[in-house]
């Protein structure tokens, strides 16, 4: 029984060349720097296309931060809450 490619698995081109009778697959070689490339291109027009929609704000860092703060001063309060709840203060 022939050995079937499993799902996922990557295809190689074939190259059919009828002028010389001659059918057989040529170098599959993986150059990292064109995938990588290749998938920054893809996610730089997902965001691109999600900031449109008005899902993501185009600056996100300053949110970031502010969100960073906020968790850390409800944090600091709930810490407080509890010690006063408990006796310790």
């Amino acid at each position: 029984m022939a050995d079937t490619p499993r799902i996922g698995n990557a295809l190689p081109r074939g190259v059919v060349d009828t002028h010389h009778d001659f059918v057989g697959v040529p170098e599959q070689g993986v150059n990292p720097k064109k995938d990588i490339a290749r998938l920054r291109k893809q996610v730089a027009s997902l965001r691109a296309r999600i900031e449109a929609r008005g899902f993501l704000d185009p600056k996100p860092a300053r949110w970031r931060a502010s969100y960073v703060a906020a968790a850390a001063v409800l944090g600091a309060a709930l810490v407080v809450w509890v010690a006063i709840r408990s006796g310790r203060i």
